[in-house]
């Protein structure tokens, strides 16, 4: 993968482990944490939710997208089949 000289090596190293084609080597999340690219990172307080985002939006965001899009209203996407056999978002997302 070839990235542009403003990604860090520990954006590079990060997003190559999440990128590798096979799942048994693919990073995962309890390896993820331990990565550079995470350093510093409380778990504990992002899982409840009391992080401050490092970046905010300005409120005029929407100008960027199609009106086409911005008009629709929301609707939930189609699941498939795999979320059946979980029954809460934790066990689809472990």
């Amino acid at each position: 993968i070839e990235f542009p000289g403003s990604i860090t090596e520990e954006a590079r190293d990060i997003i190559q482990g999440f990128l590798t084609k096979t799942p048994a080597q693919r990073c995962s999340i309890e390896a993820a944490k331990k990565r550079p690219f995470f350093a510093g990172m409380s778990w504990s307080k992002l899982q409840r939710k009391r992080l401050q985002p490092p970046i905010k939006p300005k409120s005029d965001f929407l100008q960027y997208f199609d009106c086409n899009f911005t008009r629709r209203t929301p609707g939930l996407s189609h699941c498939g089949p795999w979320t059946a056999k979980a029954t809460t978002v934790s066990e689809r997302f472990p």
